[in-house]
Formats: structure tokens, sequence, C-alpha cells
């Protein structure tokens, strides 16, 4: 059966410190208050309900387990929502208060409500023949959604601190999320790689090490050709995203909006601006900057800056020792 804060009893605990100044106008009145019970289903779904109001509230994951444990046992009261007094024009402000019960009582108290949405939208709550799973009637209609944070006062960082505690003895704490620091040459590569989307880090891993070694041996085969006069030292000018793609044919390249080929000496004033930021740049990065055609880009680049060949920053360019002279002299203002 599904579960809905209508159907059960939201009252008030006078017992609560924390709540014992807040009047009967604060609570708000969830009624009528009806016994849900599941129905065999016939094929037949009821909807005599189809208007009964129903807050769809979503809480953490720990506080649903604790729940759903309890709840199959049945007669189990929630707990209250507060609304709070605020001044005119300001958001609504609702605050929930677990009940005080033997299922409660290692859970955080008191959650803040986020208002996701305050009016009905077609979305409806409905009880389910537990043997074949079919609805059989509508319970109500969702007219308020919210979602359910924890206050974040001691007690929730108690809480949440002996929870990590149990996890990390348990070794369940292994799933969750770990900052990992890879190395400049992996990094560069996966820059070098470019517009690739989204990528795991073993899946970049594994790319990153094919294209290695494919590279290696287009290099060695290259290197047959200059040997048998076929091809001249000097004339195969590549760079990593080009062989990336050759490698991966499926990946698409981004379509750039590219703007109207400029004038070589604008292109290179580009360049040498964008060799003043940083020294060394591929060649997607410098076709994202200056929105230039590629092979009018490259014609231009080739005069100002060489592709590097080997270390950790092969496959990228960076200018000519004579050009990055010049610009060291502008950039200091030496005539």
């Amino acid at each position: 059966m599904t579960y809905q804060p209508s159907g059960l009893g939201l009252s008030y605990n006078s017992n609560d410190a924390e709540l014992d100044d807040l009047d009967d106008d604060d609570m708000i009145e969830v009624k009528p208050e009806r016994d849900i019970k599941p129905v065999i289903s016939d094929g037949t779904v009821h909807t005599e309900h189809a208007k009964h109001p129903v807050w769809l509230l979503k809480v953490p994951k720990f506080f649903a387990d604790e729940f759903q444990v309890a709840f199959d046992k049945g007669g189990v009261e929630l707990g209250k929502i507060i609304e709070h007094d605020v001044p005119k024009g300001q958001k609504r402000k609702l605050t929930f208060a677990v009940s005080d019960a033997e299922w409660t009582k290692q859970l955080p108290k008191n959650y803040n409500l986020n208002l996701t949405q305050t009016g009905p939208r077609g979305l409806y709550s409905f009880t389910v023949d537990p043997a074949s799973k079919a609805a059989t009637g509508i319970t109500g209609q969702v007219v308020m959604e919210a979602i359910a944070q924890p206050v974040p006062n001691e007690k929730f960082r108690a809480f949440k601190k002996a929870r990590m505690a149990l996890e990390a003895a348990s070794g369940s704490a292994s799933s969750s999320k770990k900052i990992q620091m890879v190395s400049k040459q992996v990094a560069r590569e996966a820059e070098a790689i470019g517009n690739m989307g989204a990528i795991s880090r073993d899946k970049l891993a594994k790319q990153v090490a094919v294209s290695g070694e494919l590279m290696v041996m287009f290099g060695l085969f290259c290197g047959l050709l200059m040997y048998a006069g076929v091809l001249e030292c000097g004339s195969m000018d590549f760079d990593t995203v080009e062989i990336t793609h050759l490698l991966y044919p499926n990946i698409k390249k981004t379509k750039l909006d590219r703007d109207e080929k400029l004038p070589k000496e604008d292109l290179r004033t580009e360049l040498f601006g964008a060799f003043g930021e940083h020294e060394y740049w591929n060649f997607v990065g410098l076709e994202k900057k200056t929105r230039q055609p590629s092979g009018w880009l490259r014609e231009c680049l080739s005069e100002v800056a060489k592709m590097v060949k080997y270390g950790p920053y092969h496959g990228m360019w960076t200018l000519k020792p004579e050009y990055r002279l010049s610009q060291d002299q502008q950039d200091t203002g030496i005539e």
C-alpha cells in the first residue's frame, strides 16, 4: 500500500520541549483520517477518494528505511507538521517533527520542509494488490510536495558521525564519493582528447593507454616509411586529438560555431595573445578560442608555433623560439 501522510494521525505532543510554546493554530490539521486497507484486485480501480488531498514528503534514505520497518508492523504515527509565523511577503516556513516512538529513537527529530510543489500536477496515490502489484484504487491526489532536510544541529551531527563510523566499520563506506588526484600526464591526455562528453576515469585510462600504444605503433610505421624513402622527415604533422578521432570514429566531434576567416595578421595577433595566457595549447583549444576554420588556423599556427614531439607536452603547440622572444619583448615594453 502506498504510504500517504494524510492517512496518519498527526497530533501535537506536549512532551516535546522544543514545541511547548506552540498553539493549536500552529499545527496543520490533516483530515479526514482514514484506514486504507489493501484490496484484492478484481480488475476494477476505485476512484471515490480521487480528490482526497495528499502530501508527498520526500525523506532521507536512513529515515525511509527505519519508517518502512515500523510501517510494516502497523500502528505508526509519523509525526507533526508545523507552520511558523513569517513576515508578510516571505515564503511559508514549514518544519516536520517526528513522533517520539521506538522506531525514531536513533533518528534526528526535526526537519526543515522545502516546498517544491504547492498545487496539484496530476500525481495520485494508489492502493495495490500485494500479490499482483496491480492498482486497486486511487486514495488521493498530491496537492503539496516537499523535501525533508534534517535541521543541522548537534543531534544531527552526532547521528551523522555515528552513521559514518558504522558504515566504515561494515565496509559499506567504500561506495561513497572520493577525491582522487591524477598525474599531470593523465590530465594532459584528458585535455588533449577534448570533446568526448562524459567519460568515466576507468574508461579514460583505458583509452589513454590504447591511444599511447597505437601512437607508438603509428610512429614506428612512419619511421619505416622514412627509412624506405617514401615519407620525408618533418612532412607528417598530427596531434593527439586527430589521432583520437581516428581511433574512436564513433565519438562525435563538436561542431564549433565559427566566425569568418580573419586576415592573417589579425589571426596571428590572436594566437600571440593566446600563447601569452598559456605556454602550451592543444589544437581544439585554439579552435574554440579563435573560432577560425581549422585549415586556415593550422596554416597560420604552423608559421608561428611548433608542435611538441616529445616529453610531457607532446602533441601540444607552443610558440617558436623567435616569436617567443619577440612576444616577451612586447610584454615587457622592450623596443
